[in-house]
Parts: C-alpha cells; structure tokens; sequence
C-alpha cells in the first residue's frame, strides 16, 4: 500500500488555562503546554493573557504560492449586444497600451478582478472629478498620529583653528538640511498594534519552545524573535518594573507587554538612469509572525523615514565658512555621520522616551487593553551603514562594529582564541567609550582640530571610534540601552554577495591561471547545462557566469547549491579535493545559517560547521598561493574605470595585477558571530535584510508616479495613500500571480492530479508504436502488477511477483491510459509548513525522491527516478464476485536511478551522494509506482566530469529521453543543499519530518537513531546498481518490476522559493576607511548602478520569498 498520510502542521496545544487579562504579577509562574504531534511545547514564564495557538489553523501553514486565489464574483451575462462588447474592449485595450507603457497583462487583469468585477462597483462614482479629490485627499495630512511629518534638520559643521578668525570666532557653523520626512514611532507603533489587519495574531506573551524526541529528551527551539532570551529577560524586567504614580497608566491594572521593534535602513537608487535615491527607514513588529513578515503582500515592513542625504550645497556653505576652500572628503563623511544621527535623535523624540520607560496605553487588535512597552531588539543594514549606527570607521582597525577583534586577528577566525577573543573585546555603549568620543568632540569643538586628525588617534583610534555622538545612547543610554547589540549579522551582504562572492572571484582566478580561457569556458558550459528546480528556486544560467553580469545575491546562491559539479576535477588533485571539500562546507553551512527553525543540536551543528569552513577557508589561502592569480579582465576594467574617475587620475596600468584571497575582512570574522545571535535573537529569516531590500521594489515603483521634486514628500504620500487605501479595501493580502496560478490543490491531500480525462493513450497503439525502445518492455505486463499491487493483491511467486494468471484477474477499461501534464506534491516541511513540488515530465522538474526501505548497512536512505508518463487509469476486476465499478488509480511511469557503489558520500567525506541510470537490460530498469509514495521532487545535477555514454539505453530515439538526445549523463550528482528542507532530509534533526524519516540505520548521512517514529519497511528489492547491472546480462522478458516503492508503509501512527546586485551603489562610497585596501574585494568590481540587491518578479514576491527562504 502507498504511504499514509503524514499528520499536517498543527499549533501547539493551548495552555490549560483561562486567559484572560490580568494585572502583571509580581513573580513568574511557569506554564507549559502539552506536546503536540510533532513533539513541540512550550513554557510560559507568565501566564499569558491570549494564546495564539487559537488563531492559527492550517491554511495559515501553507506557502503563498499554494493559497487559493480570491473568488472573484461572476461577470453578469445581461446586457450589451456583441458589437456594444467588442467597442468596450476596444477602448480598454486602447487604456492598457497607453500612458507609461507599464501595465502589464497582470496589471490590467487585476483592474478587471478587483474593481470593474467587484459586486460593489458603481460606475456613477465616476460621473465626475470626486475621484481626484479622494486620490489626493488618500496621500494627505489629515492630523492621524502615525501621518507623514516633514522637518529640517540641524546640523553643526565645525570649523577649523585656522578660519575660525574671519567667523567671528565661533566654533562651527549651523547648517540646515531640509524636508527630513519621517512618522512619529509612537503613532506608527499604536497604529500598527490597533489597527494593522494582522494585529490581531501579534504575540505578547513570550515563552520557550521545545521538541520532545521519543527518547523522552526536550531540545530547545530557536525561531521567532518572541521566543527568544532576549525577550523573555526584557519581559521580565517590565513585569517587575516599578512605575512611579505620576508616570502610571490605566490605574497600574493593564496587562504589560513589549511592542517589539526591528529597524532597519538601506540608501538605494531609484531609477536605472540618473542619481535619483532614496534612504529609506523601515520599522518591523517583531510580534509579528515572521512568515508574515517574510511575505511582502503583507506590507508588514513599513517605512517610517526617508533619511536624508547631504546636499550638494553643504560644500558651498564650507565654502564660505572656510576662506573658499573646499571641504576634505573627511569633513564631509563627518557631516554624513552626524546627519543620521541627528535624523534618529529626532525619531527617537520625549514621547518615545516616555513610552520606552513607562509604556504607553494601546487598545491591542485582538481586544485587550496593554501597557505596552517599545523595545529595540534589531537594525538590520549592510555593513556601511552598520558603520555609521555604530559610530565607527569603515574598514578601520577594529573593522567589527560588535567587537574589538583588529584585522591582523582576523585570520585566526574561528579558532578557540578568536572566540575568546569575541566575548571578552565585546564592543559596549560604556562610560568610557562615550568619554572618549567626548574628549574627541572637545578637541574639534574647542580647540578647532580636524576630525581626521591624527591628534584624535588617542581617543578613537584603539577602538575604531568616529567623533560622532550616537542617536541611541544619547537618547537611550541612561536606561541601559546598548545599541551595539542591534547590529545583527546580515546574511545576505556578508555571505552570498561577501564571503561566498570573493571564494567564487577566486576560484575563477586560479582556473584563468592553470587553464586560460579554455578552463573558464568549459566551467560558463556546465552552468548553462544545469537544470532549474523548483517555481524559482534554482533559475536557468544564461550567460557566462564567469563574467558575473547583473548577478544578484540570489543568483550567487544558485551559483553556490550547483558550484560542487560545476567545479568537479577542473583542477588537478590535490587542488580539486579542495576546491570540493570547501565548495561542500560552503553550502553547508549556508544551509544552516539559513535555516527557519533550529534546536539546540542543528544550532550546534552550525557551530561545528563554522570551524570546520574557517579552517578550509585558511587552507585555501595558503594552499592556493602556489598559483600566480591575476585579475580577472572585468576587474581590471573596473580598476581602470576607477581610476579614470578618481581625482588627479593618471595612466593606470592595462595589465592584470596579482591578487590573493583575503582573510582579514569583517564578512569573513562575521561568520562565527551566527550560532550566538540565532541563539539570542531567532534564526536569520526574522530579521534579514532581504525583508528590506524587496521592499525597495514597491519604493522603486511609487518613484515612477512622482515628478521627482521635493521627492521624499512625494513618496511619503504614495505610501501613506497606498496604506489607507488597504485598510479600507480590507486589508493586506497574500497575492499570487494571476498568468501564473496552479489550480488550487487542499493542503491536507498528499497530491494532486487532474481529475479529468482529456487525453486518453491507447494502450496498443503505445505499445504498437515504440515496441523496439527497451523502456517500454514489458510495459503492459508491468502495468498491470502494479495495478494488482494498488489494489492488494498478494504476490504468488518466491520473488515478490505476480504471475500471468494473477495479472488476467484485472483489466483496464478501453485499454485506455489518461495522460496528464503535471503532478503536485504536498509535503510538510521542516519547520511545520505545508508545501509543494510540481512534476512535469516535459521539463526538467520530473526526478523525484522516495524513502528506501532498504535494511542493509550504509544503504541510501532514499531512492531516486525519473518520471517519463504521469497518467491514471481505470482498473477492472475480472472474475466471479468481482466488482463493477471501475476502480481510478494515478500512475507514474518512471525510469529509475541506482547508487555508484563505488562513490563514497557523506557529511564525514565531504561529498554529495550520486546515483546513475539503471541499465535497460535490467527488468526492473523501469517502472511503475504510486504517486503517494513520493516524498519530493529531487534535484539531480550531472557528473559532467564523467560524461555522458549510451550504452545505459542502447536505443536512439527512446521516449525515455528528451527529444534529440542521443545518450545519457553516466551519473548525476544529488542536490540535498538545494533549499533548506531538502538539507534536512539528509542531516536529519527536522521537526516537521518526523513521520517521513527513513529507516533507523547506521549510513553516512542521517544519524543511527532517527528522532521520530520508525515506519515499517517492506521487503521490495532496492533498485539495482548501474555499474553491478552493466554486466548482468539479465533479459528476463517475462520478469515484473520489484523495484516500487509502494509497498513501503507509513505505520499506524496517531495521526495520520530576481535580483540583480552588483553592490548597491548608494553613493556611500565616500566613508572613511584606514586604508585603500578593499574589504573583501568587491569595490574593485564592475558595478550596475541600475541593479537592486534582489531581483524577484514583483508580482509574485511571496512565492518567491517562500521558495527563498
């Protein structure tokens, strides 16, 4: 029998408890839930005043790209005579081509759905101009708390000793920047706890979540910000907080909470031509789900600032204060720092302060009455802007703006005593620290020194430290506020577009040096030969990835899950095993790093992993020195290009300069900070800067309605009109594409196939007319001892077959098969999220993965195949007694793979496994099974360092094959790093897999004990191996397949995711370094100033996003 079905996600059990709202009470009484089907619980420190558990249900589980579409209601046949119809279409085809020539068919689509469709639509109100008036009247002031304000800002520009004479003497200069656009965060705070469609699922009460294994062991969970350390501490010390009368609210009875508050800000281009920028701030609810937050349909990442830039004309006004001479580079970057700073000093305003010490009284969505409490937990940023939050030099010295580690310590990454050295150098907001920067402040105030003098040095230059004075600690230090703790790791700035950027840039640099361009090509061949996988997970290479054009930071995670084949035995050992064990550890650990949802163990795992890449990445570096690498020639014509622009520009030399891989760069000291971090603050998806970088997309496209004068003010409005008008229409909603849209298949089904049966096949014709390809030998007879199989029918030969009689028991009705294009598999993923597969045997996406009921020891824990023919059909039973009806059962016809007996795989050996064709002289080369027994859609990619060979299927035109090919790749490489669920499969540890694990035994992937309930495994013989086959010699025409999965039982258990980054030119460029050496490289390469960090289809961001993350 195929597999039961797997129990869905479910909320953890309810807490015993009525919740109510109640008083904070004065000591903590801990609280736990129950363990749900998967093993997880939690514990409450306080008893909670809502359990969220209440609103969850399972379609809340489900990716966005499985939810069903809005039902739209049905247009009204009455009416129009056909050429009153044909005119009506005229003059909306005539709209949607003209004006900006943007609109796309989806666009155009959604105007019809939503508005002119809409049951509610009354074209009268359109009879005049009112609609102008309710355009303009959405974007304006009209005195809300959380409405768009515009103010200036101050700024002092010292003046040095020098020119202090002809100022009258005094110490620096006001200058005013203008149209500072920002909301009041108490309005946006209130606004967003009250009013937010989704408020009403925010979480207040923080608790600890555990896995219980059937060992009776509880592993902690690290996941949402609201189930961290960090914010049960915080809790605790605002439950036990003391409010003076004066300050006390609601008669000191309201319920107390934390308003979780993730920041984050990024300065981007607008356009693709011109200057034009924004710097926008964004403002997170960390109450907020994050998988809520990870959807940008929700808009549930809000601008709260449009920062500004230093106009042009503060040079002009130096000028005039400096005897006209211009200002240096370094007074100017000065002027940069303090107008954030002073931009935050006025977000961070008086009723912020009170709120932060004493809370502030919200109505709450969900119907109680809070003392809620603003608490800062992240602020999320690339590393320049780290730099200008943490009030340090860019590339100084002490480069990390969360430690005192110096570069030259920076190579010990790692290492037992860098990871000393991180706790006991942990940057902190002290006393002594703003003494310094005090004394610094001092000597350029009063005595008129410059603030790049190195007469600063001995304040600021053991600790990196710029003379600025902080927003936060100014505003935030006497309540202990540390901002340094906000600055969290960045995965996708300081791994896939840094650490794993410069290994690549490398890599491409060793194989110019031992191979010329010849090596290069044939590298650029084999990415352009690799498969995609998923709706966007791994997307088609088209260029020449060697020249790195328009990549973004998604693109170099393509690059990195299909690098290991890709780079496989270009280079000559020992070189190759290294580039293999580093592309291998590469991979791991970003899949880790990534995760959604750790315990304990996998945060430990991660951990491991960390110090075993950093010692790859040492051995790298010096292993690869014996190569003479050289610039690669886009670098040296970006070098040249900066050249050309710098000031005093003079010849620059045309030949490629030597480079070597460099240790000593923040992104790489970066790496060990993520096990802690996740530990403390929740896995890297909560707070992540790609949250904010896809929301650049909608900025991006309000740029287009403006006229770009007073910008920020035009944009504030876009997105005050754009936040009013959903919550009028209902709300933010999950979003799908609608030229893209799968039809909706339940979550809780195990598949999907069309019921229908459009496309019948006649069994004789089929058979008639490929009777000489071997994959169709034996077809019908294997047909039908599947069918026999589905139905239950024992087998009556020693061998696990049926014989001839038994198979005339059953007939197919019409000898019919019903063809279909497309299979859907459901799955529950790691972390207890419903998703999807597709299996379309006409592309690319049709291998598949099942578990192995194999018992032997090191046996691979899944078998893998190809599907040829997705089809159903109806079975007869034939015989007295038998019944009538006829019986529909979807079939997959599929061509399976093998193990290599000879490739050793493993985490220990650092090696992907790798599985090939079964010969088609073996009987059981090809078959039939279940759709129910697929687990997921697999991604194989090929051993192009083995080639390809025909003699797997010694026939020409096979319909195994796609049209034209001739031969087959020997082996294929699996692709468990492909998204983080697949990962898990092979590590094990996945709370959401726990009734779809393999077999409990000893192998080189999953540990001996698996942590979850064993099916019980049937005896069906595994698929054969293609190398033991090659000379079998067997030719059993008359032989069934054994090789199915179907027979593999479940057990009876209670239950049954575009970019286009090349560096975000922002213009930030000018921040001080220590010195002109680059931190990881990446400034000496081409840069596209029209391209964005990420490049996803805006119109389909959520399944983009899912497919991501």
């Amino acid at each position: 029998m195929p597999r039961l079905p797997e129990p869905l996600p479910e909320p953890v059990s309810p807490a015993d408890h009525v919740l109510e709202p109640q008083p904070a009470p004065p000591e903590s009484r801990a609280i736990e839930t129950k363990p749900n089907i998967f093993g997880l619980w939690r514990r409450y420190q306080y008893l909670p005043d809502r359990d969220p558990a209440e609103l969850v249900d399972l379609e809340g589980t489900i990716a966005p790209k499985l939810r069903p579409p809005a039902v739209q209601p049905k247009q009204s046949t009455a009416g129009d005579a056909d050429d009153s119809i044909a005119a009506n279409h005229s003059r909306f085809i005539s709209w949607h081509t003209s004006g900006s020539g943007q609109k796309s068919e989806a666009d155009t689509g959604a105007l019809v759905e939503n508005v002119l469709r809409h049951p509610g639509f009354r074209q009268e109100a359109f009879m005049d101009d009112g609609w102008k008036q309710a355009l303009k009247a959405a974007g304006a002031y009209r005195g809300d708390a959380d409405d768009w304000r515009t103010t200036s800002v101050p700024l002092k520009i010292p003046i040095l000793k020098k020119y202090r004479a002809g100022n009258d003497g005094v110490h620096h200069a006001e200058f005013s920047v203008q149209d500072f656009t920002y909301r009041p965060l108490c309005g946006v705070i209130k606004a967003l706890a009250e009013k937010d469609p989704c408020a009403v699922r925010f979480v207040y009460a923080p608790y600890e979540e555990f896995v219980r294994l059937p060992n009776g062991e509880d592993l902690p969970v690290h996941g949402e910000l609201y189930a961290t350390p960090e914010w049960r501490e915080e809790h605790d010390r605002i439950v036990r907080l003391h409010i003076p009368p004066e300050h006390e609210k609601g008669g000191g009875k309201l319920p107390r909470a934390i308003f979780a508050i993730m920041l984050g800000s990024d300065e981007t281009l607008l356009a693709q031509f011109g200057t034009s920028s924004a710097w926008p701030g964004y403002l997170m609810s960390g109450n907020q789900t994050k998988y809520e937050r990870a959807m940008p349909s929700m808009h549930a990442v809000h601008q709260i600032a449009y920062f500004a830039r230093l106009p042009d004309a503060a040079q002009d006004f130096i000028r005039t204060h400096s005897g006209g001479a211009a200002a240096k580079r370094a007074l100017l970057t000065h002027c940069k720092r303090e107008l954030m700073h002073e931009s935050w000093k006025i977000l961070l305003d008086d009723e912020f302060l009170e709120a932060y010490e004493w809370g502030m009284e919200v109505n709450c969505a969900d119907g109680v009455r809070r003392l809620l409490f603003p608490r800062i937990f992240t602020y999320s940023a690339d590393y320049p802007e780290k730099c200008i939050m943490a009030t340090i030099k860019d590339l100084g010295r002490c480069p990390c703006p969360r430690c005192l580690v110096t570069k030259e310590e920076i190579p010990a990454v790692g290492q037992q005593r860098d990871m000393s050295r991180r706790t006991t150098k942990a940057r902190t907001d002290s006393t002594q620290r703003r003494r310094k920067v005090e004394l610094a402040r001092k000597a350029i105030d009063e005595y008129g020194t410059a603030v790049d003098s190195k007469t600063l040095d001995p304040f600021l230059g053991d600790e990196s430290l710029v003379p600025v004075k902080n927003a936060f600690s100014e505003r935030l230090g006497r309540l202990l506020f540390d901002f340094f703790r906000l600055l969290v790791v960045d995965l996708l700035h300081e791994f896939e577009i840094g650490v794993w950027k410069a290994i690549f840039i490398h890599m491409l640099r060793i194989l110019q040096a031992e191979g010329g361009e010849d090596l290069v090509a044939e590298l650029n061949r084999r990415f352009r030969e690799m498969s995609t996988f998923g709706r966007a997970t791994i997307r088609k290479f088209h260029n020449n990835v060697s020249e790195m054009k328009r990549l973004a930071a998604r693109d170099f995670e393509d690059i990195l899950i299909v690098a290991i084949p890709a780079f496989d035995s270009l280079l000559p050992e020992p070189f190759n095993k290294l580039f293999m064990d580093l592309l291998f550890d590469a991979a791991r650990w970003h899949s880790l790093a990534k995760l959604r949802q750790h315990t304990s163990a996998s945060l430990a795992d991660l951990a491991t992993v960390t110090k075993s890449f950093t010692d790859l990445l040492r051995r790298f570096e010096k292993e690869t020195s014996a190569y003479d690498t050289k610039e690669l020639p886009r670098e040296v014509r970006a070098r040249q290009r900066r050249a050309a622009n710098a000031p005093g520009s003079s010849t620059t030399p045309s030949s490629q300069q030597s480079r070597r891989f460099n240790l000593s760069t923040y992104k790489i000291h970066s790496l060990p900070d993520y096990p802690p971090t996740i530990a403390r603050l929740g896995t890297t998806d909560s707070w992540t800067t790609r949250l904010t970088e896809m929301t650049h997309r909608y900025l991006k496209r309000a740029n287009r309605v403006t006229n770009h004068h007073k910008q920020s003010l035009q944009l504030a409005k876009v997105e005050q009109r754009a936040r009013r008008t959903r919550a009028a229409v209902g709300g933010s909603q999950a979003q799908r594409r609608g030229d893209d849209l799968l039809p909706y298949t339940a979550p809780e089904a195990l598949y999907h196939v069309a019921g229908e049966q459009k496309h019948p096949i006649g069994l004789s014709h089929f058979t008639r007319d490929n009777k000489e390809d071997p994959a169709t030998k034996n077809f019908f007879k294997q047909l039908k001892s599947h069918a026999l199989e589905r139905l239950g029918v024992p087998f009556d030969l020693p061998d696990e077959r049926h014989s001839e009689a038994l198979r005339q028991t059953i007939a197919i009705e019409g000898g019919r098969l019903y063809d279909h294009k497309t299979l859907r598999i459901n799955y529950t993923t790691y972390d207890l999220r419903r998703d999807q597969d597709s299996i379309n045997p006409r592309t690319s996406h049709r291998d598949i993965m099942m578990l192995s009921p194999e018992e032997r020891v090191n046996a691979h824990p899944y078998w893998y195949a190809r599907v040829l023919r997705i089809f159903h059909v109806n079975v007869i039973r034939v015989g007295a007694g038998a019944p009538a009806a006829p019986i529909r059962l979807d079939v997959l016809w599929i061509r399976w793979f093998g193990e290599d007996p000879v490739w050793q795989d493993g985490w220990a050996k650092r090696r992907l496994p790798r599985v090939g064709f079964v010969p088609a002289i073996d009987p059981d080369a090809f078959g039939f099974i279940d759709p129910a027994a697929v687990l997921r859609a697999s991604y194989l990619m090929p051993t192009f360092s083995e080639g390809r060979t025909s003699t797997l299927l010694p026939f020409d035109r096979s319909i195994a094959r796609d049209p034209g090919e001739k031969d087959d790749f020997v082996n294929y490489y699996v692709g468990i790093f492909v998204d983080r669920d697949m990962m898990l499969r092979y590590r094990g540890g996945g709370i959401g897999h726990r009734f779809t694990l393999p077999q409990p035994r000893r192998n080189r992937w999953l540990p001996s004990e698996a942590p979850g309930p064993l099916p019980a495994a049937s005896t069906a013989n595994p698929p054969p191996l293609p190398q033991e086959t090659l000379d079998s010699g067997g030719d059993d025409a008359d032989a069934e397949s054994s090789a199915q999965l179907l027979l593999y039982e479940f057990g009876d258990d209670d239950d049954s995711d575009d970019e286009s980054y090349n560096g975000d030119t922002d213009g930030r460029g000018e921040l001080d370094s220590d010195d002109d050496q680059s931190d990881d490289g990446d400034d000496e390469e081409e840069r596209d100033d029209s391209a964005d960090e990420l490049g996803y289809d805006l119109d389909d961001l959520d399944a983009n996003m899912d497919d991501d993350l």
